[in-house]
């Protein structure tokens, strides 16, 4: 008898332990539908649930829908304005697999308000966020997400004027400054793409400025360019940068230099194109000439430069600098456009750019005569170099080097080059 007794009550708990378990299963997938149904329907504020097919197909919806959001939001919003975002994938998280299909709809309907309701946050600049793998020199996918002035990219994410997200692709950039932690990078859209009210383009680059200290030498370079009125200079804007959720810093955006409405107005096509100053340093798939008078130059645009095209190159040089080595500016002003090269002259000789007549120094032609800049480079201006190398000590008038008044700011700085011949002629000075 006592043994029956025992084995009933043994039945019994297991029978009440069934029902427990049961009943909390019940009771959480009860209490998760009831979240998403009581807080929001499949329509609401407008806003409609898509005709899911199955609950596979909802789930992965939502999941895009959420992660549309760029990493690092919580920086971009008002916190107030987040709330509604943080509760529901803070409800969802690790939880898609056990959402029912209705589930999922309202939790869709849900999360679509809650971001129209993001707020973005007042900055006294704009705020670049990029959401990406690891970057390196080649591309690689990226979302860009820009707070600005609301004319910057398509595909906009909510409803907020001043918040825009688009695919984009992602790369480092630089020569010597890809040697620090700061890096800078060249950013690549499907389409030509305008960036804070600027021309439109595909390529755009961000610059870190880790040389500069100040922050402020390339804009004020750029802007005083333009208020020169030199043919062509970059557009820039400063920026804080958020890469993957992290605050890299201040950068500058600017428009580098290429072909193309908006950028250098030239026609490659039509026998047009770009040129940098470059001594020694060797790219591969990059392609150099040297005039008749030695001065070694890459060629920027067009790519994919053919021989015949740089024949042509080097032979219209040749014949402006023997234009130029008569001093007759009734020569050389057939070849070179004098007030481009005055104005440049002028820039150069204000800003002191260390590398002016070596690196980064560019010209360009269109319908066969000269033009000097555009502009780039210019971190390394106005007194902002070290005393590590000859060079240096030249550009500050030290130890001996230059006239030795250790003040960078005396003696001509840009009389080389072309420059140097022009100079040499009243006509041009």
């Amino acid at each position: 008898m006592k043994k029956n007794t025992f084995a009933a009550m043994l039945l019994l708990l297991a029978l009440l332990c069934s029902m427990s378990a049961c009943g909390d299963k019940n009771v959480s997938q009860q209490n998760m539908t009831e979240n998403a149904e009581t807080s929001a329907p499949t329509e609401n504020n407008g806003y409609s649930c898509p005709d899911f097919k199955s609950r596979e197909e909802g789930a992965e919806a939502l999941r895009s829908l959420i992660e549309s959001v760029p990493r690092g939001y919580r920086s971009v919003y008002d916190y107030d304005s987040q709330e509604d975002f943080n509760l529901i994938q803070r409800e969802i998280s690790g939880k898609y697999e056990k959402l029912s299909l209705d589930d999922i709809r309202a939790y869709y309907v849900r999360t679509l308000t809650a971001i129209d309701a993001l707020s973005v946050r007042y900055s006294d600049v704009p705020q670049i966020f990029i959401t990406t793998g690891d970057v390196g020199w080649e591309y690689t996918s990226a979302k860009i997400a820009i707070t600005g002035d609301g004319s910057i990219v398509n595909d906009t994410v909510g409803t907020s004027e001043y918040f825009s997200t688009a695919d984009a692709l992602i790369k480092l950039r630089g020569n010597s400054s890809s040697s620090v932690d700061k890096k800078s990078y060249t950013l690549k859209f499907d389409e030509r793409t305008s960036l804070l009210g600027m021309d439109y383009g595909k390529k755009w680059t961000l610059l870190a400025n880790p040389f500069d200290k100040t922050l402020m030498r390339i804009k004020l370079c750029f802007d005083y360019a333009a208020a020169l009125g030199l043919p062509y200079s970059s557009q820039t804007s400063f920026a804080d940068v958020w890469l993957n959720g992290v605050y890299m810093g201040v950068y500058v955006l600017i428009e580098p230099v290429s072909e193309g409405r908006g950028r250098v107005d030239i026609s490659s096509e039509d026998g047009d194109f770009i040129i940098e100053k470059n001594n020694v340093r060797e790219e591969g798939g990059v392609r150099y000439l040297t005039t008749g008078s030695g001065l070694r130059f890459e060629i920027n645009e067009p790519s994919g430069t053919t021989e015949e095209q740089l024949t042509d190159y080097k032979n219209l040089l040749d014949s402006a600098e023997s234009a130029l080595f008569t001093l007759d500016h009734t020569q050389y002003e057939q070849y070179f456009d004098l007030e481009s090269f005055v104005n440049f002259y002028i820039f150069e000789e204000m800003i002191k750019d260390v590398d002016f007549a070596e690196y980064s120094t560019r010209y360009f032609v269109k319908d066969g005569k000269l033009y000097a800049g555009p502009p780039w480079d210019c971190d390394l201006t106005m007194g902002n170099v070290s005393y590590c190398e000859p060079k240096y000590l030249t550009y500050n008038n030290s130890d001996g080097m230059g006239d030795g008044s250790e003040n960078s700011t005396q003696v001509f700085w840009a009389r080389r080059d072309w420059h140097e011949w022009l100079c040499r002629d009243s006509y041009f000075m």
